[in-house]
């Protein structure tokens, strides 16, 4: 606030930082107006939709009626998010600056669904139906996309049923995926895989290096003497592609027939779902591990990562990593999962009493994700994957009482070596957690208008 002359414009007031106001509640005193405001941010989103349909009986089958349905929608979606100027133009400190989010999509879609009674009351076919159906979209930004699905039951007896499930998806990136403007922050500098850890703590491949030197930079020296924070920007992307998928899957399911004293139900499914192009947000700490232990620079992701090439050798740190949004080119599922369901009806004295045990069991096969297939990575065992889940609910209706146990399991999970470099940690830096189970009782009581009840976990 000097003027030409050196001395204090008479607009300027004096902020004392070792004052007794600033000190002990942080006010600025009379800069307080001018350094420390309000912002406000205005988003508005906007539907508009439109949908009919028409279902009934098209004719009869000796199995029974086919039955269909014929539909059709529009939907127009809008987002306008009026920034703050202060925001807009980054002058609130510890905030990043941001930019208005502007856009509007549309979709129309034309969809049928039939369902068709194939076999009943034969020898091994007490039951043999299967469900089709068939959409078109047409999106304004993605053009035509056709989808279908086909399930299938047949129950070869009153006990014993097969059932089965095949199809595909269609899902376009939604408003924030496409039009959300760039937001601008920044991380820790030595997220830099070309900065030196400590000599003792120097586990960085050959490859790493090699592609540090390829840049100019000492990676045994750089950042020494210290370094500054890496810039990063994220927002939404114009050149996404929709998000795609096929599934299918196969089950059993048993019934016991032989008396009417119980239920017992047991069934196993099996599932399989490959997604293409899911959209996503890397990390900077995932792509600049995916780019500098790739060889030559060879990964895609390099082409998000800038570095200060025109500063001296000492100063050749990173200038900027794009974490915008992308799609994952791969990502398979697969799952074992099976489930139990005992009821029994009987008297406790003159109440009558039902007691129920429900428990789903299921084991994670693979589940594979990557931005790029050379790169994908099994996370089956990793962090939030747990390979085994088990659930249990097992509960008596007396009367109007409730008594239920509920218990959750999931096997032990770690990260994995990518899950790490996305963090900005070393590998020797392992999350684990081991086998956890928890365990919730309940009591409830009913009444006709009113109702209590008591957890513990």
């Amino acid at each position: 606030s000097q003027d030409l002359f050196g001395g204090f414009s008479p607009e300027c007031v004096v902020v004392d930082l070792f004052g007794a106001a600033f000190l002990e509640n942080g006010s600025f005193g009379d800069a307080q107006d001018y350094l420390v405001q309000r912002v406000k941010n205005t988003t508005k989103v906007s539907q508009t939709a439109f949908e009919a349909g028409i279902t009934g009986d098209l004719f009869e089958l000796p199995a029974g009626p086919v039955g269909a349905f014929f539909g059709a929608s529009y939907r127009e979606d809008s987002i306008f998010s009026d920034v703050d100027k202060n925001l807009e133009e980054n002058n609130a400190w510890g905030r990043s600056a941001e930019g208005d989010t502007i856009g509007t999509t549309d979709i129309t879609e034309f969809y049928t669904e039939f369902d068709v009674p194939i076999l009943s009351g034969m020898f091994l076919a007490e039951e043999l139906a299967v469900n089709l159906s068939y959409r078109v979209s047409d999106d304004k930004f993605f053009g035509t996309e056709d989808t279908w699905r086909v399930t299938a039951n047949w129950d070869i007896t009153e006990w014993v049923r097969l059932r089965g499930t095949a199809g595909t998806s269609f899902r376009a990136p939604n408003l924030k995926e496409l039009f959300i403007a760039d937001q601008t922050g920044f991380t820790n500098a030595f997220i830099d895989p070309c900065i030196a850890p400590p000599p003792e703590d120097d586990d960085r491949s050959q490859t790493i290096i090699d592609n540090c030197i390829s840049e100019g930079v000492d990676p045994f020296t750089l950042g020494s003497d210290g370094a500054p924070s890496v810039g990063t920007v994220s927002g939404g992307a114009d050149d996404l592609r929709p998000e795609t998928s096929d599934s299918w899957t196969v089950g059993a399911v048993f019934s016991q027939p032989w008396t009417d004293r119980f239920d017992f139900q047991f069934s196993v499914d099996y599932t399989s779902i490959e997604i293409k192009d899911a959209v996503a947000q890397p990390g900077a700490g995932f792509i600049l591990n995916q780019c500098y232990t790739s060889v030559g620079f060879s990964d895609p992701l390099c082409g998000r990562v800038t570095r200060n090439l025109a500063a001296a050798p000492d100063q050749r740190f990173l200038l900027e990593v794009d974490q915008s949004v992308a799609n994952i080119e791969i990502e398979n599922y697969e799952d074992l999962s099976f489930s139990t369901l005992f009821v029994m009806d009987f008297n406790l004295g003159n109440t009558s009493t039902t007691f129920s045990w429900n428990v789903d069991v299921t084991q994670a096969i693979e589940l594979v994700n990557g931005l790029f297939i050379e790169t994908a990575d099994e996370l089956v065992g990793s962090l939030g994957v747990p390979e085994w889940r088990v659930q249990s609910l097992m509960g008596f209706d007396i009367g109007n009482w409730r008594v239920s146990h509920r218990l959750n399991y999931f096997s032990e999970t770690e990260d994995t070596a990518a899950q790490r470099a996305d963090a900005g940690l070393d590998d020797d830096e392992v999350a684990f957690i081991g086998d956890f189970m928890s365990h919730a009782f309940s009591v409830s009581y009913n009444a006709e208008s009113w109702g209590a009840f008591l957890t513990i976990e």
